[in-house]
Order: C-alpha cells, then sequence, then structure tokens
C-alpha cells in the first residue's frame, strides 16, 4: 500500500468519523430536547410550592430589578437567574452595567447558559427541598392537631369537674 492509498484510506476514515459524529450530535440534541422539556413540565407541576411571587435580581452594586412571578430554575448569582415563567417559557436574566438584560430561552439554546448536570442537579434540590417543607409542615399540623386534642381533653375535664349536674328532685 503507497503512501497516498493510506491518506485516501484515513480520509475516508475522517469523512465516516464525521458523519457518525454529525448523528450523534442529533441525536444528542433530540435528547436534551425532550429532557429539557420534561424538566419544564416537572418545574410547572411543582409549581404551586416553587413558584415566587416577585422573583428579585440584584446587582453587586445594590440595584434591584423585580422581573415578576415565576420559578427560579437556576441561580446562578444574585446578578444572573434563570427563570421559567408559569406560561413554559424560559429566560435567563443577568445584570450588565446595572441594567438587567432579558434573554429568551427555548429548548435548544439553554444548555449555552447551564449545563445538563446542573439542571437535574437544580430540579433534584428543588424536590428534596419541597419534600422537606412537606414533611416539616405534616410535623406542624400533627404537633397542632395533638395540642388542640389536649386542650380540647382538659377543657372537658374541667367542665365535668365543675359544673355539677342539677340534683334530680322526686
Amino acid at each position: 500500500m503507497s503512501v497516498f492509498d493510506e491518506i485516501k484510506e484515513l480520509i475516508e476514515n475522517l469523512k465516516q468519523s464525521e458523519i457518525e459524529k454529525d448523528k450523534a450530535n442529533e441525536e444528542m440534541k433530540k435528547v436534551i430536547k425532550t429532557c429539557i422539556k420534561e424538566i419544564v413540565d416537572i418545574f410547572l407541576e411543582l409549581s404551586d410550592y416553587i413558584k415566587t411571587d416577585n422573583i428579585i435580581i440584584r446587582s453587586y452594586m445594590g440595584k434591584i430589578f423585580e422581573i415578576g412571578k415565576g420559578i427560579v430554575v437556576f441561580d446562578k448569582s444574585i446578578e444572573e437567574k434563570i427563570v421559567l415563567r408559569l406560561d413554559r417559557k424560559l429566560y435567563y436574566y443577568k445584570v450588565v452595567n446595572e441594567e438587567l438584560v432579558e434573554i429568551p430561552l427555548h429548548e435548544e439554546n439553554l444548555t449555552e447558559y447551564v449545563s445538563i448536570d446542573a439542571l437535574f442537579d437544580s430540579v433534584k434540590t428543588t424536590l428534596i427541598r419541597s419534600i422537606n417543607k412537606n414533611r416539616q409542615q405534616i410535623l406542624n399540623y400533627r404537633s397542632l392537631t395533638a395540642k388542640i386534642n389536649r386542650y380540647t381533653s382538659e377543657l372537658s375535664d374541667i367542665v365535668k369537674k365543675h359544673i355539677e349536674p342539677p340534683d334530680s328532685a322526686p
């Protein structure tokens, strides 16, 4: 085999690997798009528990920007957040030169602003926080129920001890 034949074979291998790489990239994009849709669905299902009525973004210089109702999907810093609105729209917010920049996001460009790993971690953290919040509320409800039952019992005992039934006359 000549040097030119080897080079031609390597070029063909390169072309084939480029085709396979493109196919793998397209498949990855499809999976990421599906994954992001599912993550958005999860956040929206949890919206009753995790939505914020008035999300605030602050600059390091102290300027405050109120952006309204939504779900903080990813909190990069006080100056950067990815927010999901309740209408399923995602936005990237960042303070630049003391001004708020809003960039609409979608499944195709979200990973330019946050990694898939960070998104999964955010979902997991949000779920754990919601579960822990519910568990704390359950404990509070049970504690309050026990107190009410104890108070009711004490009141009942007081009524029985201090209110004597009238004497029955023949």
